[in-house]
């Protein structure tokens, strides 16, 4: 899925879509994929409709172009206030996969109705996951320059997460998160 920018002075006008390649005019790219995380937690009460997340760890793979003589100079990727720098060297050597781990205190409860209920044994709260799609996202900036130039190219992909339910008998261990890649329809396309 491609995501086009159109330079406009003091700003930049973005058609966001979930995918998230971002190109601009001139054939630079930046693209995201993102990895799903997935979490258990143990059943609660019915009126208990917040759950607190924990610490999430997302997998992100970075592709990169540069128009022209341009050549990628580094990528800053940010989750909230959580940051990550890759590097020129880390581009060079085709090092663009990268994890950033979300801090639970830079996530608000999440709120579920009717989800992981004490009691309810019904397979939608024991057996499936709901997952939350763009529960958060992912914003990226690539700087590309040659000895002439510089331009930065801009580009925000959604971060999916999915709760299991534990079921009331088995205590879940509240750091106990998983990453799994998104099935082929949701690769960044370059």
């Amino acid at each position: 899925m491609t995501i086009l920018a159109y330079r406009i002075p003091a700003m930049i006008a973005t058609i966001v879509l979930s995918g998230s390649t971002f190109a601009v005019d001139d054939g630079a790219r930046l693209g995201i994929k993102a990895s799903v995380v997935d979490f258990k937690i143990s059943s609660r009460a019915n009126d208990r409709y917040a759950i607190k997340l924990p610490n999430l760890t997302f997998s992100l793979q970075v592709v990169t172009n540069c128009a022209g003589e341009q050549q990628p100079q580094s990528v800053l990727l940010s989750i909230a206030d959580t940051r990550k720098r890759i590097s020129r060297e880390q581009l060079e050597s085709g090092d663009t996969t990268v994890s950033i781990t979300l801090p639970e205190r830079q996530t608000a409860p999440l709120s579920i109705k009717d989800f992981c209920v004490l009691g309810d044994n019904s397979s939608e709260s024991s057996n499936s996951g709901k997952t939350i799609a763009g529960a958060f996202s992912v914003q990226g900036a690539l700087i590309c320059a040659d000895e002439a130039s510089e331009q930065t190219v801009y580009a925000s992909s959604p971060l999916d997460i999915t709760v299991y339910c534990n079921g009331e008998e088995d205590p879940v261990d509240e750091n106990a998160v998983s990453v799994r890649t998104p099935s082929a329809n949701a690769d960044a396309k370059n």
